[in-house]
């Protein structure tokens, strides 16, 4: 059996990265606080432009090949105050975090190079609540880059 050990691993070159074969990784991930409009953490996002309340698209750096052909995944923190109190008081009153937003037609929630997402309590912006900024959003995908 072998064993190998390195520290860094970089392409032929001596520089560029390693081109990984039949592996995917995570080409973009943001940590987001909407509630002070805050990158806390990101890998491949350039800038947020807060739409309106509860309603952000996040720029992408470097985009990715396709608008759809590419997994996105997202997580919220139910808390507009980093979890002192929860947005939700009733115990039908959740929050939710999705792609786009369903009134307005002008964004295209997935494009190449941009993710527009909405914060909504009680599973829709336009009924039961609205949309709220929340204390931590999470969104990643996984796909080719352009």
């Amino acid at each position: 059996m072998s064993e190998l050990r390195a520290d860094t691993i970089t392409a032929s070159d001596g520089t560029s990265p390693v081109t990984l074969t039949k592996q995917e990784a995570t080409k973009f991930w943001l940590s987001f606080d909407s509630v002070n409009n805050d990158i806390e953490g990101s890998l491949n996002a350039s800038s947020y432009t807060d739409e309106k309340t509860g309603t952000g698209t996040i720029s992408i750096t470097n985009a990715f090949a396709s608008q759809h052909d590419r997994c996105i995944t997202l997580g919220i923190y139910n808390s507009q105050d980093d979890g002192a109190t929860a947005i939700g008081g009733a115990s039908r009153a959740f929050c939710n975090i999705n792609v786009g937003d369903e009134s307005n037609a002008d964004i295209d929630p997935l494009a190449a190079g941009s993710i527009q997402f909405t914060t909504a309590r009680n599973g829709n912006s336009t009924s039961n609540g609205g949309l709220y900024d929340v204390s931590k959003a999470w969104l990643s995908s996984l796909g080719d880059l352009a």
